[in-house]
């Protein structure tokens, strides 16, 4: 028995019988189809040419026949690659790559720059990264479908401040240096010292307040926690009485009386002074 095919070689021919591929096949020597008269000897193939009759005789020399897949009429051979296959695909054989088997290289990954490293290990093909958790009841870690969202819950403490200037006479004369979260201050009394201080961007009042009053001779500031000892120290409730809206809402102003004397501020003769007033904030 023959076999005819790419690179099939060895294969013992007798006259017993011949297998021929798929289809019509297609002669070497002359393009014609090897379905006309084919004649199996013991050294080689007589094909009997249609057209003029003449016989062509393919010697295998070894008693093997060597034919090429490209004269396969259902066959579609363009120059193959080492490690291609033969694979049936829209009716045609076609030479390509061993589905599955797509070659290419073994890939890792790796970490640059400093802080955590997000990878970890290659295991086989699969790449291991660490995951991120909340370690904090404070910090949220949220998986979305493309990214992965961080965010800390509740708002880290803020500080606001401004600075209330005296004239020489010890009245309240101006302010200035406000923080963004403190739209305005105004000295409702520039002799008695009460000041109305309004904010912006928070909910609730200040969890506290210090207060540092600049001593000019001695040239030091005295710092002071706004306490009893400040006259007026107030937060207007906003709403209606018995629904305030400072707490959650903060939308209210403070008045506190800062006179020199409360501030702990102190002039030198003739001359004038500050003190600097400090609020902290949670929410």
């Amino acid at each position: 028995m023959a076999v005819l095919g790419r690179g099939l070689t060895g294969l013992p021919l007798t006259t017993d019988s011949l297998i021929i591929g798929v289809g019509g096949l297609v002669d070497e020597l002359s393009a014609g189809t090897l379905n006309q008269l084919l004649t199996v000897t013991g050294s080689g193939i007589d094909w009997a040419d249609p057209a003029t009759a003449a016989v062509i005789s393919v010697n295998t020399q070894t008693g093997a026949v060597i034919l090429d897949l490209g004269d396969i009429d259902d066959v579609s051979v363009p120059t193959p690659n080492d490690s291609e296959v033969l694979t049936f695909q829209s009716g045609v054989w076609l030479a390509q790559v061993a589905p599955g088997a797509s070659g290419g290289e073994a890939n890792t990954a790796s970490n640059v720059g400093g802080g955590i490293e997000a990878f970890k290990q290659k295991t086989g093909v699969d790449l291991e990264f660490r995951t991120l958790i909340a370690g904090s009841p404070n910090i949220t870690v949220v998986q979305n479908a493309n990214d992965i969202t961080l965010d800390v819950v509740g708002a880290a403490a803020t500080e606001e401040r401004f600075r209330l200037n005296y004239a020489t006479n010890g009245n309240l004369s101006s302010t200035d240096n406000l923080t963004t979260g403190i739209s305005s201050v105004n000295i409702l009394s520039p002799t008695g010292g009460d000041c109305e201080i309004n904010f912006t961007s928070h909910a609730f009042p200040p969890s506290s307040i210090i207060v540092y009053g600049y001593a000019f001779t001695a040239n030091e500031y005295n710092i002071k926690v706004v306490n009893a000892n400040f006259s007026t120290r107030t937060v207007d409730g906003g709403g209606t009485s018995g629904s305030s809206t400072a707490f959650g809402s903060l939308a209210t102003p403070m008045t506190l009386n800062l006179t020199e004397a409360t501030t702990g501020a102190s002039r030198g003769f003739g001359t004038v002074t500050e003190a600097w007033v400090m609020f902290m904030f949670g929410d």
